[in-house]
């Protein structure tokens, strides 16, 4: 376990950001606001990087964001990439789904690794730049806050002093200590069931790819669930029961049994972590009160069914970071957090829900439910209209933010990309070579244009930079060439992709354009550049 620094030598008392809990969450959050260059300090009371395997699962969209932070790639290989998810009933596989069947992305549905190793490549990343402080072994005692900030009175093992910040984010987890210490409530419902959690190095003859068995001989009445890990690594959740004895479940030799019944009396394995755990489904009222926000755990709680957890977090992190940077420069004023609480509300809310909803399939409450899903069950053998009623705990994908007052209009296209949706990926071709379209977004605003743009267009893009000047223009065309102008970037559609999911021909003709968030959603498109729309949408975007 490496070991990290306490108290930065700097003696600078004031800092636009502080961001409480250096978990994978915090981490993010801190590397996306120092990239932007907004000086931040990242405190934690702990001095390490924990060994517990925890969040294992990370989804298409968080390894997006993790492109943008610098270490997709080594999260990428490091990682078990799979797509397809199996459901047994018994011992009878009733349904195998390929949860990424779109061709042309540049990264794969799902990627499993261990939790520590995310935060590892995101901690490297973190000591790359200068406009961010990490101090490890920092407690928060106390904080106050009033219309111009945040005070903070720190303790770390030198002795106690202050830090005074315009914002503080609570990355705290779901114990979180500020949001306790700010009495906001923390409402939803406790499942009462106990599960086992087991890391184990063992050789297996399952294809790494996620496994769910309802009732399986080797653990007749409960349920299962199995990935592969890299390092030979293996993570099996075992239903318990809500009588079970926690203390009793995880002895080393009873959890042995319980995996020499599932892979044979002849199987060679070591135990590497045992845990067992209950699970929440809760969220605040608002992730934003006053300075203070609210990000992953310390903001809502999920099951872990369905991998919601982590990964819900880190599109807070890519929601938050792009805001908090332009209100921090000036860019727009306080009110453009409040859509940070509103669409992360909104994400956060679908994301219970779904959560619960497969909690509730996977441990049923009541005989007569049982028997509904169990039936669902024996269906699903033959029957597709059952299979998609099985619930194992769905996959977390990008939420959706249809109803956001950011969004802007969008002229009639038959299906597509909607505003409040994530941007799709798509192989492309630039000046410098093969690429990915979502590289080139950056994590910038952007334009995107099909079609040589005109003069008058050209002159209006430079308007409209006065904006923002991070602006972008990506002009899709025939035939790639500088431009001369760093801000304007030329690009091939490489396999069709991009006209085909931005419906670039719907109106019959070359024109098709999208203003693109920092965080990659449509904010708003048209069949043919609208000067007057794009910037009635990009202003409100900073509103």
């Amino acid at each position: 376990m490496r070991e990290f620094t306490q108290r930065s030598t700097s003696q600078q008392s004031s800092y636009p950001v502080v961001v409480v809990g250096a978990g994978p969450i915090g981490l993010a959050l801190a590397v996306d606001l120092a990239q932007r260059n907004i000086s931040v300090v990242l405190i934690d009371q702990k001095t390490k990087v924990g060994r517990g395997s925890r969040a294992v699962t990370f989804s298409k969209r968080s390894l997006e964001i993790f492109d943008k932070l610098g270490v997709g790639d080594q999260i990428t290989e490091h990682g078990t990439q799979w797509s397809i998810s199996r459901t047994y009933f018994g011992d009878d596989m009733i349904d195998a789904k390929n949860l990424q069947p779109e061709q042309g992305l540049k990264r794969p549905a799902y990627v499993n690794l261990q939790q520590y190793h995310v935060e590892d490549y995101l901690v490297k990343r973190a000591q790359q730049l200068p406009c961010l402080d990490i101090r490890w072994g920092t407690k928060l005692l106390s904080h106050q806050q009033d219309e111009q900030g945040v005070q903070l009175n720190l303790e770390d093992p030198e002795g106690q002093y202050q830090l005074n910040a315009q914002y503080m984010v609570a990355a705290d987890g779901a114990h979180s200590p500020i949001r306790k210490a700010m009495n906001l409530a923390f409402d939803g419902r406790e499942f009462k069931d106990r599960f086992l959690i087991v890391d184990a190095v063992m050789e297996a003859d399952y294809a790494p790819e996620r496994h769910f068995w309802f009732s399986p001989s080797f653990h007749e009445g409960h349920s299962v669930l199995l990935h592969k890990q890299p390092d030979n690594i293996w993570r099996v959740d075992f239903q318990l029961g809500w009588d079970s004895d926690p203390e009793v479940e995880v002895e080393e030799e009873r959890v042995k049994q319980r995996l020499y019944k599932m892979l044979g009396d002849d199987a060679k394995f070591e135990l590497k972590w045992v845990s067992v755990y209950t699970f929440e489904c809760r969220q605040m009222d608002n992730f934003k009160h006053g300075r203070t926000l609210f990000i992953g755990d310390a903001a809502h709680r999920v099951s872990p069914f369905g991998a919601r957890g982590a990964n819900s977090g880190f599109q807070d992190t890519d929601n938050l970071s792009w805001k908090l940077a332009r209100v921090i420069n000036g860019q727009a004023t306080d009110a453009l957090l409040e859509s940070y609480s509103e669409e992360r509300h909104t994400g956060a809310m679908k994301n219970l829900q779904e959560s619960s909803r497969s909690t509730d399939f996977i441990t049923p409450k009541s005989k007569q439910s049982f028997r509904f899903r169990d039936a669902v069950l024996t269906l699903a053998k033959t029957h597709h209209s059952a299979k998609q009623m099985i619930n194992s705990g769905r996959l977390s994908t990008a939420t959706d933010q249809l109803n956001s007052s950011l969004n802007g209009d969008s002229d009639t296209m038959t299906g597509g990309i909607l505003p409040g949706q994530v941007s799709l990926d798509a192989a492309v071709t630039t000046s410098a070579g093969p690429a990915w379209l979502l590289e080139q977004l950056a994590g910038n605003f952007a334009l995107i244009h099909f079609g040589e743009p005109s003069e008058q267009q050209l002159k209006d893009f430079d308007l409209l930079t006065e904006i923002d000047q991070s602006l972008r223009l990506l002009v899709v065309s025939k035939q790639i060439r500088p431009s001369g102008d760093k801000r304007i970037q030329h690009m091939l559609d490489q396999d069709g992709l991009m006209a085909q999911r931005y419906l670039a021909n719907e109106s019959g003709e070359q024109g098709t354009t999208y203003l693109i968030r920092p965080d990659d959603f449509v904010a708003g498109r048209w069949l043919s550049w609208n000067t007057e729309k794009i910037q009635s949408t990009f202003a409100g975007c900073l509103k």
